[in-house]
């Protein structure tokens, strides 16, 4: 209805504004109008509980996230994201448990068991891959020591300009 206005049909970036807004429009009213039952479908194909004994009984994809970590270390501000899904599958045997207790005092004591255990055992995952931060930075600190202890000489308090190139060791600050 708004492009039936005289002066608006004129302007391309009022006309391309309005088509965007028409558009997410559209895609919001596809949103509010989905069904229970896909939502449970996509929360249970999104849960992560089944990756869980793979990943940290078996410790798979501890190694290549520790090796893109350590190729990439933004990656690791990244992994946020991984940590909370699957801190979110903790959620599930939690809340069945929560579900059967009612008011029964022995189920509620194995719902704090039961979460105390899978917290220690996400603790400990997370730990087992963020493990290679500090073996990284240990690791370039040992790199600069060495280079600072056995290869980089002092500076005398002068210096004829001739020999400056030499003696500023360009190579050498330039691994630093």
């Amino acid at each position: 209805d708004v492009l039936e206005f005289h002066q608006i049909d004129n302007n391309l970036q009022v006309v391309q504004f309005v088509n965007d807004t028409r558009a997410l429009l559209k895609q919001m009213i596809r949103y509010i109008n989905i069904e229970t039952k896909v939502l449970i479908t996509i929360g249970t194909v999104g849960d992560l509980s089944y990756a869980w004994e793979l990943m940290s009984y078996f410790n798979c994809f501890v190694p290549e996230i520790q090796d893109k970590i350590k190729r990439n270390p933004h990656l690791a501000i990244q992994m946020r994201s991984t940590f909370v899904k699957l801190a979110s599958m903790l959620e599930l045997p939690c809340t069945r448990i929560d579900q059967a207790a009612g008011n029964d005092e022995l189920l509620t004591s194995s719902l704090e068991s039961v979460s105390e255990y899978y917290s220690t055992e996400l603790v400990t995952f997370v730990r087992n891959v963020l493990h290679i931060i500090p073996t990284s930075i240990f690791a370039v600190l040992k790199d600069i020591v060495k280079i600072l202890a056995d290869h980089l000489r002092e500076c005398p308090t002068k210096i004829v300009r001739k020999e400056l190139r030499d003696q500023s060791q360009i190579e050498i600050r330039h691994s630093l």
